[in-house]
């Protein structure tokens, strides 16, 4: 643009430009960096094989959880891809959410199927003071009403005092 405009500070703006550019890829990396260590963290927090006893018979089996995160998530999808979304969640959004599907015996989580973090809001019940998650429907105006037991929240950065993480642009 210098060449074509002499004496019109492109370069000036061609400079400014790069610096932003730079910047905005020094944010992704540190965001995606933040967002792999929770998952690593997170999958820590999960045992990979207990003991159990069937028929008198001793054996370690896979957990649930760790099945669920590392085999199977969603059914749609296959855990890369899912933890690929979770993470674009947490780093444009602040927050990743997903909607817990239970069935089988004693209810337990089937699949993590997740939600557009534009269309969760979360707030504090004033009664019991936990949190709840309001879903908004794909025709903008119905809301659906779900609590904790429901919904798997990973937040990024939360505030003190906050339900919610903070969206690193919005930082």
């Amino acid at each position: 643009a210098h060449h074509i405009q002499p004496g019109e500070s492109m370069d000036i703006l061609g400079y400014a430009l790069l610096g932003v550019s730079i910047l905005n890829a020094l944010f992704s990396f540190i965001q995606e960096f933040r967002a792999e260590r929770a998952m690593e963290e997170l999958k820590k927090f999960l045992p990979q094989r207990v003991l159990v006893v069937r028929d008198g018979e001793e054996r370690a089996v896979g957990t649930p959880a760790w099945q669920l995160l590392m085999e199977s998530p969603a059914s749609d999808m296959d855990p890369f891809a899912w933890m690929l979304q979770v993470a674009g969640s947490i780093e444009t959004w602040g927050n990743a959410y997903c909607q817990i599907v239970r069935g089988g015996r004693g209810g337990r989580a089937l699949e993590l199927l997740p939600l557009d973090p534009s269309r969760v809001r979360v707030r504090r019940d004033p009664g019991d003071k936990r949190k709840r998650f309001d879903i908004t429907g794909d025709d903008g105006q119905t809301t659906r009403d779900l609590t904790t037991a429901e919904i798997l929240h990973i937040p990024g950065y939360v505030p003190p005092g906050h339900v919610e993480g903070m969206s690193p642009i919005a930082l």
